[in-house]
């Protein structure tokens, strides 16, 4: 099994490869590969920095560099006319468990608001619902029903969830019952989290698995909203980090196109 720093130094090479690699002119495929490969490495590095070094800030950091990117693909995306999956959403939870919920509003705001393929129809609605309810807490009122977002999400996989009963409860402002559907939805997330052999599972799981960013970005959200969260273990939502940073985190400035990371830089 490999170990968790050999997971940081793959990272470091996709990152050292993809910015010379990246050309502003090439097709848009090429560009949209290259951002995801850029942004997933930042995230394995993020992941270890928090994991092998106990670096908060640097974990935060980089989950913010991953976002700030994105952010830049998105914006391209939009002025060229194409369309990313929303459930590709990893950036965005970045942002949300980082305490950037400005950055994270502006995701939400560039992200597709319509199923895209590949994606399922589950995997664009628990995406749009956290878009939807970021832009409702900042006051949008383009906004699409909440309640009706799990309901479709409950409807599609054809029985209730937990992951859709924590929503129902975060857009409702109802704290005990997000604790108890947090609660049951962690435990079911952990229960795959801890197979390093899951089905489908991609190379960087071996280390992204240790963290659940999805559940993390929630407690934010409940969090923020003003919602009493139990004080109890979390599986795989380490204690370093439950707390939001004590201080808004500022984004690593490595923007692809305009960095050129080498071996000897300091990742």
């Amino acid at each position: 099994m490999r170990s968790l720093a050999s997971y940081m130094e793959v990272a470091r090479q996709y990152l050292v490869q993809t910015s010379a690699d990246f050309s502003p002119a090439a097709s848009w495929d090429d560009r949209f590969e290259a951002y995801r490969t850029w942004c997933l490495a930042l995230k394995m590095l993020a992941y270890g920095k928090l994991l092998v070094d106990c670096d908060e800030p640097a974990f935060h950091a980089h989950l913010l560099c991953a976002a700030v990117n994105w952010r830049e693909l998105l914006t391209r995306a939009r002025a060229e006319g194409h369309q990313v999956p929303a459930s590709m959403n990893d950036p965005l939870l970045g942002a949300i468990a980082s305490g950037r919920r400005d950055l994270a509003l502006e995701l939400a705001e560039l992200s597709a608001r319509e199923l895209t393929e590949p994606e399922y129809e589950d995997e664009f609605l628990g995406a749009f619902f956290l878009q939807e309810y970021l832009r409702a807490r900042a006051g949008r009122t383009d906004t699409a029903d909440l309640e009706r977002l799990c309901q479709d999400i409950d409807e599609y996989l054809d029985e209730p969830s937990p992951r859709t009963d924590t929503f129902r409860a975060l857009a409702r402002g109802d704290g005990p019952a997000f604790n108890d559907a947090f609660r049951t939805w962690n435990e079911t997330v952990a229960t795959t989290l801890s197979d390093p052999d899951a089905p489908g599972a991609t190379f960087s799981f071996g280390i992204t698995r240790h963290v659940w960013l999805e559940g993390l970005a929630v407690l934010r959200l409940a969090s923020g909203a003003g919602l009493p969260l139990e004080p109890v273990p979390r599986p795989h939502l380490p204690e370093l980090i439950l707390q939001p940073p004590l201080a808004t985190p500022a984004a690593t400035p490595w923007l692809l196109g305009q960095t050129r990371l080498t071996e000897e830089d300091e990742m």
